[in-house]
């Protein structure tokens, strides 16, 4: 029941505002060559994988900037869960956000899971 619940939020409330006012970008993880241990050889290139997310940029308040371990530049990305989950990644420190031709770092990653389900991903960014 909490389930559907959350999932209706995010399809039918977190979804449509970030459709309506965000944006698209991306977010790139970085995989690893592939080396055979018994020749040394590669057998699988190093590549940046890309996922396709929408997206909605806000700044930090200066209340935030002085309470947390945020930088005056640092921005704040929400991302809807669906598209995430849907490609099976869940967002962390190690991959980047690419939007307007611009990368940005992620910083911090704070998931809204309410009863698992990823309604909303809170990415703090920086250039």
């Amino acid at each position: 029941m909490a389930a559907k619940f959350y999932t209706d939020l995010r399809d039918n409330t977190v979804d449509p505002v970030l459709a309506q006012f965000g944006f698209t970008m991306a977010i790139e993880s970085s995989r690893e060559p592939t080396i055979d241990p018994n020749t040394g050889a590669i057998t699988a290139a190093a590549t940046v994988i890309s996922t396709p997310v929408t997206g909605i940029f806000r700044f930090f308040s200066q209340d935030e900037i002085t309470r947390m371990d945020i930088l005056s530049g640092d921005l704040q990305c929400l991302i809807g869960g669906k598209e995430l989950d849907a490609a099976g990644i869940e967002p962390d420190t190690t991959m980047q956000l690419v939007a307007k031709d611009v990368k940005y770092s992620i910083v911090r990653v704070t998931p809204t899971q309410p009863g698992g389900i990823a309604v909303l991903y809170r990415l703090q960014i920086r250039r």
